[in-house]
């Protein structure tokens, strides 16, 4: 309603009111001067009640007014606690309007300050407990001011990552608590030493998750395993030992199969199993270590043979004759033959080599005899002797071959075993070079020889041999001249051909 409606409203009131009382004073008789007395009446009354009534408008307003200054203030305080640019008013609005919404902004920034009390007096109550957790330093902070929103922020990041360390060693301390207590029951520790262990973990909440506990959790397990790695070290040590005993003294395999519940793992009692086992074996062992001995000499004598070794070398090794059977003397005797094995297992071209050539040489000498007493009394009527003799032709030239072939290998290996040795290959006394040398050339002075004996047996198909031993005593005491290998041999030869 504007305000000349308002007015015009007021004045027609006035009017009716003044109407109805002229016509009861007219009606009543009442004179002029107690008209004006009782007009005067309600004048003043009506203008001390508008008088009353303007004071309290304008006490209204004043009041109004007082709250609009409270809540700039709080707006202020606010805004500086929030750390909030300084609000700005419009002072065109009307004074109610402008008090409610200043009113309303105070509400909306008084909640804010809550909320922000509250999450910071949350994040620091969390804070404390992962820090007391973590046995790390606490997030320094103003509990008691108003914390903007990076602080919060910044804090409330820091509590999450807080947070997520104490889930990660969480993790971490639930399974290296597994791995102790496995590595525990592996090595079958005693129930004292468990218990002092298990006060580490009585209670997986109350469990402080320091940096500090955390170390000394992983040393404790790294000494755990390192503890089973070396009893798995003495372990396997020990069933190696085992192993070997069972075999050396054939111990029959239901034996062998009650006892491998403890042939695996690496706890105490499989120690204490094996050592037991490993002490009732080599008791055993002692009782039969004079025939193991011998059989191990035995092998000795084996490989000393096939791999040549002098009266000198064999003499290098005095355990050899030792008749005091005891578990060192049987060491000394494993560890020879393992020496002796590596070496032929090394040089086993070689002495298989040496051996073709001794054997192509006792073939050789074996041939020469034959072939001499066959050609001393041969019977040229007998075509039996030459498909002999020609047989036996073909046999020394493949066993030359055979000397041909082996001879430069052989002298090559034989230069580097003694290069690396330092000292000569011996056989039968002698230097062995020397011997193959020595024996080629005789292989070749033979050769000639057999070459010799067939031209003399050419000769003699000609002439006439004689047949019988008798024949050639008879021919011999008449002085006939000596025919055959010897008299060709005799006249000599100057020079030996290279090949042949």
């Amino acid at each position: 309603m504007s305000v000349s409606k308002r007015e015009a409203l007021v004045e027609e009131s006035v009017k009716c009111y003044l109407t109805g009382v002229q016509d009861l004073w007219d009606e009543e008789g009442v004179s002029e001067d107690q008209r004006k007395d009782r007009t005067d009446a309600v004048t003043k009354q009506v203008t001390e009640h508008l008088d009353r009534m303007i004071a309290g408008d304008e006490s209204w307003k004043e009041h109004h007014i007082n709250n609009i200054a409270v809540c700039c203030r709080k707006l202020d305080t606010l805004c500086e606690e929030l750390l909030l640019p300084p609000l700005e008013r419009d002072d065109n609005q009307p004074i109610l309007q402008l008090e409610k919404d200043l009113h309303t902004k105070v509400e909306v920034l008084l909640q804010e300050k809550i909320d922000r009390q509250t999450e910071l007096r949350t994040l620091i109550e969390r804070n404390e407990q992962l820090c007391d957790s973590l046995r790390t330093p606490r997030y320094v902070i103003d509990s008691l001011a108003v914390p903007s929103l990076d602080e919060l922020d910044r804090f409330r990041r820091h509590v999450v990552s807080l947070s997520e360390e104490e889930d990660r060693r969480r993790v971490q301390f639930v399974n290296t608590q597994k791995q102790i207590i496995s590595c525990m029951e592996e090595l079958d520790l005693s129930s004292d030493a468990r218990s002092d262990l298990q006060v580490l973990w009585e209670e997986e909440a109350s469990f402080c998750l320091s940096t500090e506990n955390m170390h000394s959790l992983q040393m404790l397990l790294q000494q755990l395993e390192e503890q089973r790695s070396q009893n798995e070290a003495v372990c396997t040590v020990l069933r190696s030992r085992v192993t070997d005993l069972w075999n050396k003294l054939r111990v029959p395999s239901e034996e062998r199969e009650t006892f491998s519940v403890n042939m695996s793992g690496p706890s105490g009692k499989t120690g204490q199993a094996l050592v037991a086992e490993l002490q009732r074996l080599e008791k055993l062992e002692r009782a039969k270590l004079c025939p193991i001995i011998r059989e191990i000499r035995e092998i000795l004598k084996f490989y000393w043979k096939r791999c040549y070794y002098t009266h000198e070398q064999m003499q290098a090794f005095p355990a050899f004759y030792d008749d005091d059977y005891t578990e060192d003397l049987l060491e000394l005797h494993e560890a020879e033959v393992v020496k002796i094995m590596h070496h032929f297992e090394v040089h086993q071209q070689l002495f298989e080599d040496v051996e073709k050539w001794l054997c192509c040489w006792d073939r050789f000498t074996e041939l020469v005899r034959n072939s001499r007493r066959s050609t001393m009394f041969y019977d040229v009527k007998n075509s039996g002797g030459r498909n002999s003799f020609t047989f036996e032709a073909s046999q020394h030239a493949k066993i030359h071959n055979t000397f041909k072939m082996l001879k430069e290998d052989l002298v090559a290996r034989i230069i580097a075993w003694e290069e690396e040795q330092l000292q000569v290959f011996v056989i039968n006394e002698q230097r062995f070079m020397d011997s193959v040398l020595e024996q080629w050339q005789r292989s070749q002075n033979l050769i000639v020889e057999r070459r010799l004996r067939e031209s003399d047996l050419k000769r003699r198909r000609s002439m006439g041999a004689p047949r019988t031993e008798s024949d050639l005593k008879r021919r011999r005491s008449m002085g006939a001249p000596r025919t055959g290998v010897v008299s060709w041999i005799s006249k000599g030869v100057d020079r030996l051909p290279e090949t042949f």
